[in-house]
């Protein structure tokens, strides 16, 4: 759980900060590829926030409704 915790904070965090266009540059796609992303890409630093969000709770729902299902050992 706090791997998860972490990993998603990270992430929110990069979006928040970084133009999803501009990581895309410094991992050396080519300038033709990020244009069509561009173009087609529903992913935006926004959505890709919102998505992140919604899909880590639900995520983090899953697993506590889960938790209920495995048992500690002494």
């Amino acid at each position: 759980m706090i791997a998860f915790g972490v990993l998603i904070v990270s992430a929110l965090l990069t979006f928040a900060q970084v133009d999803l266009m501009d990581m895309y540059r410094l991992m050396g796609y080519p300038e033709r590829q990020i244009e069509q992303m561009q173009r087609y890409s529903f992913f935006t630093n926004r959505n890709c926030f919102l998505f992140m969000s919604i899909s880590s709770l639900r995520w983090l729902g899953f697993l506590l409704y889960a938790k209920k299902y495995f048992r500690r050992t002494a």
